[in-house]
């Protein structure tokens, strides 16, 4: 990912969050994002952390 999400990209993915009711994904979903933009992870392994 270069630079920051969208903030709308991101709000997006809160309100999906939501209304998958995926409670503990919201909850790591910033920490997720910052790794991926550090380069610590990629989109496949945010996706799978999420899911857990």
């Amino acid at each position: 990912m270069n630079g920051a999400a969208p903030s709308s990209r991101v709000d997006s993915i809160r309100r999906s969050l939501v209304s998958l009711k995926m409670p503990c994904a919201l909850e790591i979903l910033d920490a997720t994002l910052r790794r991926i933009e550090q380069g610590q992870i990629d989109g496949i392994e945010a996706l799978d952390e999420l899911d857990t």
